[in-house]
């Protein structure tokens, strides 16, 4: 699909409204033809890029400036990702600029976007690029030029709908919107549902004029086109194919009067590659033992990029391990358009508490770290052993056996081991230890070493059990006691 509507479609998803736009006439674009055609992610198989929503992995203007979804940075992201999926609905922004409306005038302004969202209809993704501009305070009937960056359009002010207040006058608007992609069918006017829509052409939006050259801020952070939709204050920007304002022209308005100059800009700038894990937490990891996971990375970009060794970063790096690129799986060479290679990446704690790092990927084609870091975690964590302090035996007949057992308990969060359980002191107490060192005690459970008493003769005996383990302090020791009695001597 490739053409102009007069309903957007993503209005659709949050119930049925008025009629957006008025009867409307669009004057010659002043527009010049882009010097090179725009792109979508498409790789040397011709086969479209997709990212993990469903919608082409970046868009390229005519002027080379590449963006993806801006998906999860609050900053500088109007959307977050947890809303754009099938069920939700949703919509995130490749780039999308906003501007007030020239002084004297009120309403929304310009708004023009290339947006991602699903069909509520058919649950299809869909991307569209939308120029929609809603000013009031006009004459109505009258006619008025409007010029933005990416074209001019002469449309007639019609009279607001709306009841008026005592005293109030008429007042004029212009709602304009043009959008160019992919568009759910109308719902029809009967109210039956609407007509479910074919799968979205994904490159049909770059026949629309935003793709002549996205607007940028001079002043955007390194990676990005703006400072965001959510930014306090708007600036003046540049690359627009027809000038970097917003005007308004007609009966009413006085000559000369200034235009908007000063706008609210998204985008964030793809990178030609991408990392993604299964799980970027590594759970809770014993002090001083490894676990591995795997690191999928995926050449997002049409050209081959070679990778030079990853770097970690952040908060703990220390506690965390890349092998060099050319030890491991992606450093065998280049990697091919949409081509994929592991990493393996290791957690090993030297400490407890909370642990986390930033794996960045340098390559030979992100001078301007548009590769967004990785960001792992994981918890270290100790053993812990419990066990009483002592087992009493109390009266025991010479030459007899007395059996109690030993609990030891690990109330942690990671396994226990128990290296070994020996006796300390006198012979009449004998233990049987393999209850609890044949195997490591896991988390939260608990194991039985067998102590015996056998007294050989009369009196008092004591003895120690020592328990070496791999919890705080490393050992333990538990006092044994018991006593000899001569019970046929107290018969007679």
């Amino acid at each position: 699909m490739n053409h102009i509507t007069s309903r957007p479609w993503w209005r659709r998803t949050r119930g049925r409204l008025p009629t957006m736009l008025a009867a409307t006439a669009l004057a010659a674009a002043t527009v010049p033809l882009a010097a090179a055609p725009a792109e979508a992610a498409i790789d040397t198989s011709g086969a479209l890029i997709l990212g993990p929503q469903g919608f082409p992995q970046w868009y390229e203007d005519a002027d080379g400036q590449r963006v993806e979804l801006c998906l999860d940075d609050n900053l500088r992201c109007s959307t977050v990702s947890a809303l754009l999926n099938s069920a939700a609905g949703g919509e995130a922004m490749y780039w999308a600029a906003v501007a007030a409306p020239p002084a004297g005038l009120a309403g929304q302004g310009l708004e023009m976007d290339v947006s991602a969202g699903f069909d509520p209809t058919s649950g299809l993704p869909f991307v569209t690029g939308r120029i929609r501009i809603r000013v009031r305070d006009l004459v109505p009937g009258e006619q008025y030029t409007l010029t933005h960056p990416y074209g001019v359009h002469v449309a007639t002010a019609e009279v607001d709908p709306d009841p008026l207040e005592p005293g109030e006058e008429l007042d004029g608007r212009i709602r304009f919107i043009q959008e160019v992609g992919c568009v759910a069918p109308e719902e029809p006017a009967d109210g039956t549902p609407a007509p479910a829509a074919p799968p979205c052409d994904f490159e049909s939006p770059l026949a629309g004029p935003l793709f002549n050259g996205f607007l940028r801020q001079p002043t955007a952070p390194d990676g990005y086109l703006g400072e965001g939709l959510l930014a306090v204050t708007p600036r003046p920007v540049e690359n627009g194919p027809n000038g970097n304002d917003f005007q308004v022209e007609g009966p009413g308005i006085p000559a000369g009067a200034a235009p908007t100059t000063d706008f609210l800009v998204e985008g964030r700038l793809a990178a030609p590659v991408a990392a993604t894990m299964a799980n970027t937490e590594f759970g809770t990891q014993k002090v001083g033992e490894p676990a591995s996971r795997t690191v999928r990375v995926r050449n997002t970009d049409t050209q081959s990029v070679t990778l030079d060794d990853p770097v970690l970063g952040g908060t703990n790096p220390a506690q965390f391990a890349v092998a060099p690129a050319a030890s491991n799986g992606c450093g065998t060479g280049p990697l091919g358009a949409g081509a994929t290679c592991n990493l393996r990446l290791t957690f090993q704690p030297t400490g407890t508490g909370f642990r986390t790092a930033a794996l960045r990927l340098p390559n030979d084609r992100d001078a301007d770290n548009q590769v967004r870091s990785l960001t792992v975690s994981g918890v270290g964590a100790r053993p812990r052993a419990t066990m009483r302090g002592s087992l009493a035996f109390g009266d025991v007949s010479i030459g007899l056996r007395k059996t109690l057992s030993l609990r030891i308990s690990n109330p942690g969060d990671v396994d226990l081991v128990v290296a070994s359980v020996r006796r300390s002191g006198s012979t009449e107490f004998t233990v049987n230890p393999t209850g609890c060192t044949r195997a490591p005690v896991r988390a939260r459970r608990s194991c039985v070493v067998a102590v015996r008493y056998r007294p050989r003769g009369r009196g008092r005996d004591g003895a120690s059990l020592v328990v070496n383990h791999d919890a705080a302090g490393g050992q333990t020791r538990v006092a044994l006691s018991g006593r000899g009695v001569n019970t046929r001597a107290r018969v007679r």
